[in-house]
């Protein structure tokens, strides 16, 4: 898996480095993170989407700036959960306030692990690590 990062000249910084999201993917089923090939770190400022996937370009962006990492990690994971059981294929941000609500009691468990990444190097759940 590739991590990309957009280069940006002024604040605010982007509120995760490609470490910490290569370590919070690591604690996630295999299922969740096998389609996904790149994840790119978007220099785009206070955008609607948060964290969006493609399953055409296997690409995952998050638009970390002017966001809180908390914030961050929890839109990946919305969106890696939805997507990976096709429960709503809609985008994140659309979702309502009792759907968001469903999704987060089913990615708690992955979401306490996210903000409190192993210090190891990030493998997958398979063994693997991810590079």
């Amino acid at each position: 898996m590739r991590i990309t990062v957009d280069k940006i000249e002024n604040s605010p910084a982007h509120a995760v480095t490609p470490t910490e999201v290569r370590e919070a993917l690591a604690q996630l089923p295999l299922d969740w993170i096998s389609p996904i090939q790149t994840v790119r770190i978007s220099a785009s400022l206070h955008s609607w989407e948060v964290a969006s996937f493609s399953r055409i370009s296997s690409r995952l962006i998050l638009c970390t700036r002017g966001h809180q990492k908390a914030v961050v990690f929890a839109a990946m994971l919305r969106e890696l959960y939805s997507n990976s059981t096709q429960t709503h294929p809609i985008p994140e941000w659309r979702l309502s306030v009792r759907q968001k609500k469903t999704l987060d009691a089913k990615i708690e468990v992955h979401l306490a692990r996210a903000r409190k990444p192993n210090p190891t190097p990030a493998t997958a759940p398979n063994g693997r690590r991810i590079t």
